[in-house]
């Protein structure tokens, strides 16, 4: 990751025979392990122009194996919600319904290697890996790494194998399983799978798609999308004559034969929606978007399949109001999108089986000190500091060091905001949510750069040929210095010593929680207990209101209908009550309530009060009338606060659903200031002089 310096010839062999040898059992493996057997396509035999009036399905025939080696089938995991919180949009955070032990596929279920796999480590390496048409990195980078890792139990590797091609993630798994068997019973060695089930990817939507490169010019034509015909969850794209039609082909079960986009014509569309792929022309594989830059297309000539190196997607043209992020191509902005997804799942999985977590990709070489230069520097550098992240790289994401207590905020940012950005830009914004200062001010003039030389590109042959990925483009490595003492929250990066901003830094927001020394943010709401004298219905009982962000909530109909001349049910006497631990001052309360298919599900004509520190009902403030789902109510008063009721208040026949109440602390301005740069200078220079006259 580091550069450094030539290791000597012995080495240099070393390294090279050991490439050598995992290039040749990577191959062996591949060649000789047995294929898991499947059923042939609905269609198997190619069908003729003159039999059948349509060219030969996508589904090649069945692959055989040998009957005496049974495959365990990838696990398809879908993804579970409780009633009220259905789909992905209603959820807080959709990862926390995906246990990470689903995701295991190395090492294998049981409870050997469950306990292999539980095994707390000091540092995880996580990649993912796809597959790629012509060469395979991952064998190569796994065996180097151990290689240089060693046999020692302190460090292991997750490896995500995030292609959607099971049949790939399949044999992937397995020869993994082989090649590296003593790694993954040691637990040494993980692989993990997502289903694209669980993957909330969206496509730019388009409007036509114009074709061109084919010999037969019936195909280049402009193909128009059609409202509600879709094929296997796509949309389908159809010529103005109505006699062809664009669709997305894929097989079914583990073992995938094809994932691509085909032209079929309009008299197979029944044969289409059954599961069958005809079709006159075909895109490569596993290229989800229609995309210009997706060239070389094949077409069927009646007798075999011919390469079109020009053929594919000409032009396209987005739905009204559809916007193509940084000037992308639809499937780059999809590739950057899916691989937001790849790494939150990677960082879900390796949260809580390690004290700190480092992200490679499947094609990076280490040099042979590696580990001992990255357990030095956090061991010298950062134990006892406040920090978030450590680049030992300047490569997009690559070397990237958390602490592990923080992985689980990372991937549900990237899951929530992936189709905004590139991961090694989101993680900049989410070090600035983090943080009391602001580390993002250049992005949006970095952004207006890159579209810039983006667009010259497209005119210009000689910049289009150099220009660079987005990725690698970003370099702000960050590191906060005073007078040789790093102070703050701050990032390192490759052992230099840059300062933070590229623009004179920003003044501190005290107003945003502090981390701790160990890089954990401080918890944002006061701890509390919660409690309510209305029934809950099921599990969604009152300690799910706070602190907010449950995908569940606190739902009840205790709401007195019905009732009203008993005096055992009073409504003012029904509320839910959160009292902290404690007395606290507090600037402002949010109260959120109702959902997407429970909207009436609020209180009607309720009050919000603040209790004093002991709780006493009789002496408790307004702080507003609650009469709708969504309140903020200011607290004017700057008193020790002990308790945040939520009263009933009237009878009602609608049921409440408390989503969640979020307080805001009050910032203390009587406290005393921090002090400025100079002195805190000056009293290091005292500590230091105290210690050394001790």
């Amino acid at each position: 990751v580091a550069p450094a310096a030539e290791p000597g010839f012995a080495m240099r062999v070393t390294f090279g025979a050991a490439a050598v040898l995992a290039v040749v059992l990577n191959e062996a493996v591949l060649a000789l392990w047995p294929l898991r057997p499947r059923a042939a396509g609905p269609s198997s035999t190619p069908v003729t122009s003159a039999s059948r009036g349509c060219p030969e399905p996508l589904a090649p025939t069945a692959l055989q194996k040998a009957p005496d080696a049974p495959v365990p089938p990838v696990p398809v995991l879908p993804p579970t919600a409780p009633p009220e919180a259905g789909r992905w949009a209603d959820l807080g955070n959709p990862l926390r319904h995906v246990p990470p032990p689903t995701l295991r596929l190395l090492p294998g279920a049981g409870p050997e290697g469950d306990a292999a796999a539980q095994v707390h480590r000091w540092l995880i390496f996580g990649m993912s890996s796809v597959r790629r048409p012509r060469v395979d990195y991952l064998g190569i980078t796994l065996s180097r790494l151990f290689n240089v890792l060693g046999n020692g139990e302190e460090t292991a590797i997750v490896v995500h194998l995030a292609d959607f091609n099971e049949g790939w993630v399949l044999r992937t798994s397995r020869w993994l399983g082989a090649g590296f068997a003593d790694e993954v019973e040691a637990g040494r060695l993980h692989a993990i799978h997502a289903s694209q089930a669980l993957y909330p990817l969206q496509q730019a939507k388009l409007a036509v798609v114009t074709l061109s490169g084919f010999t037969s010019e019936e195909l280049n034509k402009p193909f128009v999308k059609r409202e509600g015909e879709r094929i296997h969850g796509r949309e389908t794209y159809w010529s103005k004559t109505g006699k062809f039609f664009i669709y997305w082909c894929q097989s079914e079960g583990a073992a995938v034969s094809h994932r691509r986009w085909g032209i079929s014509a309009t008299a197979d569309l029944e044969q289409v929606r059954s599961g069958a792929c005809p079709a006159y022309a075909r895109a490569p594989e596993d290229h989800e978007v229609l995309d210009p830059l997706v060239t070389g297309w094949e077409e069927w000539t009646g007798q075999s399949w011919e390469v079109r190196s020009e053929a594919g997607v000409d032009r396209i043209d987005v739905e009204e109001g559809e916007m193509l992020k940084f000037g992308d191509s639809p499937q780059r902005q999809w590739w950057r999108s899916k691989q937001n997804l790849d790494y939150a799942f990677l960082m879900w999985y390796s949260a809580k089986i390690s004290d700190y977590y480092m992200q490679l990709e499947d094609d990076v070489q280490v040099v042979p000190n590696f580990l001992t230069t990255v357990k030095s520097y956090i061991e010298r550098q950062l134990l006892g500091e406040r920090w978030i992240m450590v680049c030992f790289s300047k490569l997009g994401f690559i070397g990237k060091f958390f602490n592990s207590t923080l992985l689980p905020s990372l991937a549900e940012f990237l899951l929530t905001f992936n189709a905004e950005m590139p991961c090694d830009w989101l993680v900049w914004v989410w070090i600035d949510i983090l943080t009391t200062s602001p580390f993002t001010p250049d992005i949006p003039r970095d952004l207006e750069k890159e579209y810039e030389v983006r667009q010259i590109a497209v005119w210009n042959e000689t910049v289009r040929n150099k220009l660079p990925f987005m990725r690698d483009d970003l370099q702000l490595f960050y590191k906060a210095s005073v007078y040789g003492q790093k102070i703050g929250p701050k990032i390192g990066t490759d052992f230099g010593g840059q300062q933070v901003f590229g623009t004179p830094a920003a003044e501190v927001n005290n107003s945003k929680p502090p981390l701790d020394p160990n890089g954990v943010r401080l918890k944002i709401f006061p701890p509390a207990t919660v409690r309510s004298t209305m029934a809950a219905y099921d599990k969604f009982d009152a300690a799910r209101a706070y602190p907010p962000n449950d995908p569940m909530g606190f739902w009840t109909s205790d709401t007195c209908f019905g009732g009203e001349s008993s005096p055992l049910c009073d409504p003012m006497n029904k509320f839910l009550e959160i009292e902290f631990n404690q007395p606290v001052r507090l600037r402002s309360v949010h109260v959120e309530m109702g959902g997407p298919e429970h909207a009436q599900d609020y209180i009607r004509n309720g009050q919000l009060l603040a209790l004093p520190p002991n709780c006493n009902g009789e002496t408790a403030t307004v702080l507003g009338t609650v009469s709708g789902p969504n309140l903020s109510f200011p607290v004017e008063s700057s008193q020790e606060i002990g308790c945040i009721r939520l009263v009933l208040g009237t009878t009602q026949r609608e049921w409440v659903l408390v989503r969640g109440i979020s307080v805001e602390q009050a910032v203390d301005h009587s406290a005393k200031a921090p002090p400025t740069v100079p002195a805190l200078a000056r009293q290091l220079e005292t500590v230091q002089g105290a210690e050394a006259a001790s």
